[in-house]
């Protein structure tokens, strides 16, 4: 739940400074960023502000069907991961897109909800970023 004053933060984080993806609020606005080996490979932001209140806020991410990962899975490390798109939405409606082009496991730091607590994932916010509202439930499915 947003605050009526509203309230940035880090709803979900896995990983941090050198791989890892977070979806947060900042400046009212929904955002989902991902980094690879400490360089952006992908940053979303919604168009339009949230508005106070519960909301549903969701990521999902579609892989390129046309790319294939190019390294097998190494002794405690995922396959290399492919290109896609990303997309944003809140109650049911797309409230931004945009092209990720790879995100790294981070498997040296944490899954965070509410807070960012390892090294920051994204720049545009310093650890721990707290969210200010509630958080209900999130899922995590994986396709």
């Amino acid at each position: 739940m947003l605050p009526a004053k509203g309230g940035d933060g880090v709803i979900i984080a896995n990983g941090g400074r050198w791989g890892g993806f977070s979806l947060y609020i900042k400046n009212g606005r929904l955002v989902y960023a991902a980094n690879a080996h400490g360089h952006r490979t992908g940053h979303i932001v919604s168009t339009e502000r949230l508005k106070p209140g519960a909301q549903k806020v969701v990521f999902e991410f579609t892989p390129d069907a046309s790319a294939r990962p190019t390294a097998e899975a190494a002794f405690g490390q995922p396959p290399a991961a492919v290109p896609g798109r990303g997309r944003l939405s809140v109650g049911g409606r797309t409230v931004g897109e945009g092209g990720i082009s790879k995100i790294a496991y981070g498997p040296y730091e944490t899954l965070d909800i509410g807070a960012d607590l390892g090294t920051p994932v994204s720049a545009d916010y310093t650890v721990p970023f707290a969210f200010a509202g509630n958080i209900d439930k999130v899922r995590v499915e994986l396709r």
